[in-house]
């Protein structure tokens, strides 16, 4: 799996408490859109939990 977030975005990265992440996995790419940095790494946990399963 590959989580990359677009620091170029506008509310993306470093000084702000959001992200716009894009998830890549063998099966699928999904851009959960922008959100808070916690939510991502659920976000990121959850796909994480299901590609286990």
């Amino acid at each position: 799996m590959i989580v990359f977030n677009d620091v170029t975005e506008p509310g993306s990265g470093f000084d702000v408490d959001t992200n716009n992440v894009v998830i890549i996995d063998k099966k699928r790419e999904t851009s959960p859109g922008l959100m808070r940095k916690d939510a991502v790494a659920e976000s990121i946990l959850d796909r994480m939990l299901e590609i286990r399963a």
